[in-house]
């Protein structure tokens, strides 16, 4: 499949998306199908993955063990991210975590990697703007999160320590996926975290308009 007909079919399924949870008649519909939405972004980057080797294999199980093990703790503890919990629209759980968010840390990780590496070629630096970027679009998701039952917090308030743990964990991982696999291509990757931002920017926009 050509890069123009992934990217294509991708905005349209973020933008049904952003439609369908505007309009009350279809949000019900659509907010179930979030974390098929995100096993497909996840498929394609993977597909648009150049030279898969061991390294990429065990990289891509690294991050997606990261990711999910990392909110079991921050839940189970309360501690890491502050106190909150999943709702239902991210689809089944385990230990409380839904399967949904490995992939979710997977897609940030990889997509702002790749981002991050047209700027700096020095890893630390990479793992830096990586983080930072990370940092900031959930910034942008979390009133959002709440809005689309994907997650809450105790007292409806982001506690600073989220986003300070967001941005440490978020930079070893990084460090740690960038030892594991050293250099790749995914000409999607960046068109990928682009539609993300775009996706819960937009949807933040809405909900400042209807307050």
């Amino acid at each position: 499949m050509k890069i123009k007909t992934g990217i294509a079919i991708l905005c349209i399924l973020y933008t049904v998306g952003i439609v369908g949870i505007i309009f009350p008649e279809t949000r019900s519909y659509i907010l179930p199908l979030t974390p098929i939405n995100l096993a497909l972004t996840f498929v394609f980057l993977a597909a648009y993955h150049k030279k898969y080797t061991l390294a990429t294999l065990i990289g891509f199980a690294a991050i997606l063990a990261c990711g999910f093990f990392i909110e079991v703790a921050g839940i189970q503890t309360q501690n890491i991210f502050g106190a909150y919990h999943y709702g239902k629209t991210l689809g089944p759980t385990y230990w409380s975590v839904p399967f949904a968010m490995g992939i979710n840390w997977f897609i940030l990780i990889y997509s702002t990697r790749v981002a991050a590496s047209k700027i700096s070629k020095n890893t630390v630096v990479i793992s830096l703007i990586s983080a930072a970027i990370m940092v900031g679009l959930d910034w942008i998701m979390e009133p959002v999160a709440g809005f689309m039952d994907m997650w809450h917090w105790t007292g409806n308030t982001v506690p600073l320590q989220n986003y300070i743990a967001w941005f440490a964990l978020a930079f070893f991982i990084q460090l740690l996926y960038q030892n594991i696999e050293k250099k790749f291509q995914n000409k999607i990757a960046i068109p990928v975290l682009i539609i993300q931002v775009s996706f819960f920017g937009l949807l933040r926009i809405y909900l400042l308009m209807v307050g």
